[in-house]
């Protein structure tokens, strides 16, 4: 005899998956890792490089 699951409420869904797919726990540990850097905030780029009249300098042109 099979058993039937029956839902007090329909399940809507919103086309998302359908659309996108989905990612296995691999794929989403990869892109995890592949996006990380992007979430480090250089503060050294950041620091506010002012002359004594607190007026920011321009960029000094120096790279990484």
């Amino acid at each position: 005899m099979k058993t039937a699951i029956v839902r007090s409420k329909p399940v809507h869904s919103n086309g998302l998956r359908r659309l996108a797919g989905g990612w296995s726990e691999t794929e989403y540990r990869q892109f995890e890792q592949a996006v990380e850097p992007f979430g480090r905030i250089d503060t050294e780029m950041w620091q506010c490089r002012c002359n004594e009249g607190g007026e920011a300098q321009p960029d000094s042109g120096r790279r990484r």
